[in-house]
C-alpha cells in the first residue's frame, strides 16, 4: 500500500484514453458526481459525466481516502459543460460520502472535454 497521496488530471484525456493505473480515480469521479446528478436534475436536465478534470486525494487521519474533485457534467438538454467541484471521503465498509458540492461559475474560455463541441 502507497502513503504517497495521488492526484490525476483529464480523465480521459483528449483522445478518450484512461491509463489503467489512473481508472480507480475515474470510478471515484463518476460514483461522486452520480450524487450531483440525483440532486440537481430535473424535467428540464440530463447530465452525463464527461470528465474528472482533476482529482487530488488529500491527508487524513484515518482509514478513509479524501479527495477533492473538479469534474465536468456535459448537459445533454443544452449542450453546456457544467463545473462541479467536489469533496468526498471513500472507504471499503462506508462507500463514497460527498462532504461538499459546488457549481462553479461558466467559463466561456474554458477547455471542453473531448468529442462534446
Amino acid at each position: 500500500m502507497s502513503h504517497s497521496l495521488l492526484s490525476a488530471h483529464n480523465l480521459p484525456d483528449s483522445y478518450g484514453h484512461i491509463d489503467p493505473d489512473m481508472k480507480p480515480f475515474w470510478h471515484l469521479g463518476i460514483v461522486a458526481s452520480s450524487f450531483i446528478m440525483l440532486n440537481e436534475s430535473s424535467e428540464n436536465t440530463l447530465y452525463n459525466m464527461a470528465q474528472v478534470a482533476n482529482i487530488t486525494q488529500l491527508a487524513t487521519e484515518n482509514d478513509q481516502l479524501k479527495f477533492d474533485c473538479h469534474v465536468l457534467l456535459h448537459e445533454m438538454v443544452s449542450q453546456e459543460i457544467i463545473h462541479w467541484k467536489l469533496l468526498f471521503t471513500w472507504s471499503p465498509p462506508e462507500g463514497v460520502k460527498v462532504q461538499q458540492m459546488e457549481q462553479l461559475p461558466h467559463c466561456d474560455h474554458c477547455e471542453k472535454p473531448p468529442n462534446l463541441n
